[in-house]
């Protein structure tokens, strides 16, 4: 899942419980009007244990299609958020967020048609991920600040 220094294109989507009961995902229309020319029709996305999800794009509609046995697999319920990494006409790397923001303890399972084992999950192979929205009414400190400095606050 490393693009060794390599800026994907990626895109987010968030599952709403229509999405989950159904086979088919609309992927953002600025994605499909940058890459729906290069993406095959077939392809696979591909989870960090090694678990392939087959898919079609369908590039009129913008729409992946085949998920639903992926959806009842993985049991998601709508709310789930899915990252999509793109690395030109290769697979997609697929990150899956649950519904507290941070990234999923993936089943330890491969597809049917696979004939190798999952893979775990480490911290140290492409960190952990999660995500993080932003109130705009919220202040952001962008800075960060020394131990040292905390060290001095607290011992005051």
């Amino acid at each position: 899942m490393e693009s060794f220094g390599l800026e994907a294109p990626k895109f987010v989507k968030i599952l709403s419980r229509k999405d989950v009961v159904g086979n088919e995902l609309k992927i953002p229309s600025s994605f499909c009007t940058q890459f729906a020319e290069r993406i095959r029709p077939k392809f696979h996305l591909k989870l960090r244990t090694g678990f392939l999800v087959p898919v079609e794009f369908d590039k009129r509609r913008g729409v992946l299609m085949g998920l639903g046995s992926f959806f009842n697999q993985f049991d998601f319920k709508g709310g789930e958020m899915l990252v999509f990494e793109y690395f030109g006409r290769l697979d997609f790397n697929l990150s899956v967020l649950g519904t507290n923001c941070s990234e999923i303890e993936y089943p330890m399972m491969v597809n049917s048609f696979q004939t190798c084992n999952p893979l775990r999950v480490k911290l140290v192979a492409g960190g952990w991920r999660f995500a993080k929205f932003i109130d705009p009414t919220e202040k952001i400190y962008d800075e960060i600040v020394s131990t040292e400095i905390l060290a001095l606050i607290f011992v005051l």
